[in-house]
């Protein structure tokens, strides 16, 4: 399929994700004009304020609408003006608003539902809740992780406190005791640290270069979903990328087509006495055509089918 008429609109056309994009050839975009931290937070204040006029702030892609026949951006609160823009300047485009984080975290599902675009979501109860259209998390096919020559950690951990510091501290105190290695990197969300495990957290954010090096040296991934999530996280998508064990607390990850009880363990509770057991087994490899499944390619043909 050729997609030389959409355009995939990011906040940070830069980071790892849309840079794995433009690689197979889809047009990608940063939303904004790239500014030092003090006018973003006059943008930001504007934004926040109603106050109109969000042109100047946009990136080229603004000034040619024409050129495309469908848009997908990502919820948030700041892309909710650029939304109106769109729509306000080109009645015909597809308009797609791609919920990557679910709607309690992310911008009102009404918001947008003013302007005549297509809202998705990863989140399976958003989507039944909010009546919006499901589309998987996706990855992409061709990473290929190095050879590391360090020794494999059992367990690996990386990402934001976001009210989970407790519970994580819990796995990662219980492996210490039993001798499983392992490596919890986690940063605080804004400046808020819990007093009782400042030791654990990190207050520089890593690049995902940096977490695939992680991965790498890793036998198995930890993904803890935040409360009340039913999306699917990245995290068991990089488990089955790379064909790593999986430990998670998302108990609907029995139901994909992924799910094999030698490679993924629940999280349940007082259940962690059989997770040495569980390290032991041996990883089955899953079906080529399940992976494939959630390629960004596949995922973004699923927008085009009828």
């Amino acid at each position: 399929m050729i997609y030389n008429k959409l355009l995939f609109l990011w906040l940070d056309d830069q980071a790892f994700y849309p840079q794995q994009i433009k690689k197979r050839g889809i047009k990608v975009a940063n939303v904004f004009k790239k500014h030092p931290k003090i006018i973003r937070a006059i943008r930001r204040l504007q934004i926040d304020m109603k106050i109109p006029f969000i042109k100047p702030w946009l990136e080229s892609w603004a000034d040619n609408l024409d050129k495309y026949e469908t848009i997908i951006i990502h919820s948030s609160v700041i892309t909710v003006p650029v939304v109106k823009y769109i729509r306000k300047k080109n009645k015909n485009i597809r308009l797609i608003v791609w919920y990557w984080n679910p709607v309690s975290k992310s911008a009102s599902i009404e918001d947008y539902r003013k302007y005549d675009c297509e809202i998705w979501s990863f989140d399976k109860n958003d989507c039944d809740k909010y009546n919006l259209s499901f589309n998987t998390q996706y990855y992409f096919d061709n990473i290929k992780l190095g050879d590391s020559e360090e020794k494999h950690l059992e367990v690996l951990f990386i990402g934001g406190d976001k009210g989970r510091i407790e519970n994580l501290a819990k796995i990662k105190y219980y492996l210490d005791r039993n001798n499983i290695s392992n490596l919890f990197y986690i940063t605080p969300t804004g400046n808020k640290k819990n007093k009782k495990h400042l030791k654990l957290y990190n207050n520089k954010k890593i690049p995902y270069e940096d977490v695939l090096r992680y991965i790498s040296k890793s036998k198995t991934i930890l993904d803890y979903v935040s409360e009340n999530q039913s999306g699917m996280t990245i995290r068991p998508l990089e488990a089955l990328f790379f064909g790593k064990k999986l430990i998670t607390n998302d108990i609907n990850i029995i139901n994909e087509n992924f799910y094999n009880e030698n490679n993924t363990f629940i999280i349940k509770h007082d259940n962690l006495n059989d997770l040495k057991d569980f390290l032991k087994k041996p990883y089955k490899n899953i079906n080529e055509n399940i992976i494939k499944y959630y390629d960004f390619d596949e995922w973004l043909k699923r927008f085009f089918k009828g």
